[in-house]
C-alpha cells in the first residue's frame, strides 16, 4: 500500500507538508464528487475559480489531470488511503 500511495501521491502529499495545504483533501472532495468542480466546490466552501487554482498545482504535483489516463481509481484509493477513509474489507458493518 506505501507503493501506491507514494507513487500517485508522494510528490502532493511532500507539497502539502511544506505548505501546510489542503492539496490533499481537496483532491478527495473532487474525485468522492465524481471530478465535479461545482459540487466539489460547494462542499469545500470555495469558489470554483480557487478549486481550480487548487486543482492545477495538484495536477502539476501528480503529473496532469489523471481523467482518461486510466489512473483516476488508484488515485482515488490512494487518497482515501492517505485520509484514512478506505474500507479495506467487505464488512457491511461502519
Amino acid at each position: 500500500m506505501d507503493s501506491i500511495v507514494e507513487e500517485s501521491l508522494g510528490e502532493l502529499i511532500r507539497l502539502d507538508q511544506r505548505t501546510g495545504g489542503e492539496l490533499v483533501r481537496t483532491l478527495d472532495v473532487w474525485i468522492t464528487a465524481g471530478c465535479n468542480a461545482s459540487e466539489a466546490a460547494e462542499v469545500l466552501f470555495l469558489e470554483r475559480q480557487s478549486l481550480h487554482k487548487r486543482l492545477r498545482r495538484i495536477f502539476a504535483a501528480i503529473g496532469g489531470d489523471p481523467r482518461g489516463r486510466g489512473k483516476l481509481g488508484a488515485l482515488a484509493f490512494a487518497v482515501k488511503l492517505v485520509r484514512g477513509n478506505a474500507q479495506l474489507r467487505d464488512d457491511p458493518r461502519p
